[in-house]
């Protein structure tokens, strides 16, 4: 990981231990889970489409209950209707970027549009 990137590194076998996965897929239903191998012993969360109250908060409370960090991929118009959430991410120390500001369908919006 490169020195000057905000994430910290969180130890796989601990997170396992302590359920952070269950944690989080609970609050998910489980739907969304991808690998790719590697030897090393880490894994990076990402959340799409916030922030979203009822939903960002409660992530964001379970990330602080395992000292985890996560990427935020946020939509403008959520961070304008959820600004405190958004700054919340932010004071925690996550890492955010910028998901559009509405997340037109890629697959029915022509390119000049999108």
């Amino acid at each position: 990981m490169p020195e000057n990137h905000p994430r910290q590194e969180l130890d796989f076998k601990k997170a396992i231990q302590s359920n952070i996965f269950g944690a989080i897929t609970q609050l998910f239903s489980g739907k969304v889970v991808f690998k790719i191998p590697t030897k090393e012993k880490i894994i990076y969360l990402t959340f799409d489409d916030g922030p979203t109250l009822g939903v960002t908060d409660k992530v964001l409370s379970i990330l602080d209950d395992f000292n985890a960090k996560a990427t935020f991929f946020c939509l403008g118009k959520n961070v304008a209707q959820q600004p405190e959430l958004f700054q919340r991410i932010i004071e925690e120390g996550h890492s955010v970027g910028n998901h559009s500001y509405s997340h037109p369908n890629g697959w029915k919006t022509n390119n000049g549009d999108y």
